[in-house]
């Protein structure tokens, strides 16, 4: 199935948390797992509340140092509704910033669906996160189509934060690309209304079904961010793929059209950005009665190439995550569906190139492994990846195995 052993291998796994109730990355899960410049790892994740009105979600982080976990902590200080869909970014003074769309604003009305609002933390060195989060939105239209989803942090230059999500605040049917950026010292503007942070727009037409859908983006070294997600236009057929460049004075080039298709609802595009502002963005198409993982790369100032497909097309893939070890070393994560099971897969990728250069699976054969995240520290290659499985006992584990740190000052001169 074109499997081979990676040249580099990764440690044995390590379970950070084992529960009987469900655990969940993010949709998106770019924002998963991240690795500072001391090696030491950090990962959150969401243990949903299917059950309880509101619900009594949770946002947890852990961090693993030299093979010790520390227990899990709670991010999100809501006393009701809590977080769901968490992302992290790790700046250049390795404080840990985690965003989330949060319920505690919900009400019976609106079934707990209205008011899902935008919140962000943040934990410096040997610090704790905060007791009182910051609320980035305010919408409070008190209706069902009010809600802001599956939020994407980046950390750009001089540490400015940027946050892109989806949001049906104009009407129930009809999302809209959101996009705020904080100042140099990292603060956010906080205001009424979150109509100056929209990037699209789309027609407010009740019998439309025109939706733009679960962005990611990327900070780059001039400044600028580039912002993906998926267009829908009515209910039915595929995802188009689109992109735009965001300049430092928040300025929009022409939203381009990447690919056709590019993912699902519950399966969105992720981009990923090296140290030179070169971009790879993965993504999921069904073709030839399989869905298959495709890699487009975009060179700093360049246009979109691809889309090369990166899994051996044997079997479903979906859910990929990457992540630059160097810009001549993409790592690519995925789930693979055996019937039944799920096995996770990892192919070594000179974007460059586009050629696939391993695959190798990282789970073991008789756990079902999904949704997978990765991340590598440029500094020091140091590469982990985490994903969640659910074993035969019921019990849900997050896994994660890491590389040993490499010398990488070569790719650094790159």
């Amino acid at each position: 199935m074109g499997y081979t052993t990676w040249a580099q291998e990764f440690k044995e796994e390590i379970v950070l948390y084992t529960s009987e109730s469900a655990i969940e990355f993010s949709r998106n899960t770019s924002g998963s797992i991240g690795v500072d410049s001391m090696g030491r790892i950090h990962i959150v994740y969401g243990i949903p509340d299917e059950v309880s009105k509101p619900p009594a979600n949770q946002i947890l982080y852990q961090m693993i140092e030299e093979n010790s976990v520390s227990s899990p902590v709670r991010v999100d200080s809501g006393d009701m509704g809590g977080g769901r869909h968490p992302s992290l970014v790790i700046d250049a003074e390795d404080t840990i910033h985690v965003v989330w769309h949060d319920y505690r604003h919900t009400s019976v009305a609106g079934n707990y669906m209205d008011n899902v609002e935008i919140y962000y933390d943040k934990k410096t060195v040997n610090h704790s996160f905060s007791d009182m989060d910051i609320r980035l939105t305010t919408t409070n239209a008190g209706h069902q189509g009010d809600n802001g989803y599956v939020p994407q942090i980046s950390a750009g230059i001089e540490n400015q934060l940027h946050i892109a999500w989806y949001d049906f605040s104009l009407n129930g049917n009809n999302a809209d690309i959101y996009l705020i950026s904080s100042d140099s010292n990292g603060d956010f503007p906080i205001q009424e209304g979150i109509e100056s942070f929209r990037i699209t727009s789309v027609e407010q037409n009740p019998d439309d079904y025109t939706s733009n859908w679960a962005p990611d983006l990327a900070a780059l070294p001039d400044g600028s961010i580039y912002v993906i997600w998926g267009f829908l236009r009515g209910w039915q057929g595929a995802y188009e793929l689109k992109g735009v460049s965001v300049n430092s004075d928040r300025v929009l080039s022409s939203i381009k059209t990447i690919a056709p298709k590019g993912g699902r609802f519950n399966d969105p595009p992720r981009l990923v950005a090296d140290s030179e502002g070169n971009l790879a963005l993965v993504s999921t198409e069904y073709v030839d009665g399989f869905y298959q993982v495709n890699l487009h790369y975009k060179s700093f100032g360049g246009d979109w190439q691809g889309p090369v497909i990166v899994n051996d097309g044997t079997l479903d893939a979906s859910q990929p995550c990457a992540a630059f070890r160097s810009p001549t070393e993409l790592l690519i994560v995925w789930q693979e569906d055996l019937g039944g099971l799920n096995q996770i897969v990892l192919a070594q990728v000179n974007p460059l190139t586009m050629v696939i250069n391993n695959r190798t699976i990282l789970s073991q054969i008789d756990r079902d492994a999904k949704t997978p995240a990765i991340s590598s520290h440029p500094g020091s290659g140091k590469t982990v990846a985490a994903w969640i499985e659910h074993g035969w006992d019921g019990e849900y584990s997050i896994v994660l195995r890491e590389t040993e740190e490499a010398d990488v000052t070569p790719w650094l001169l790159y």
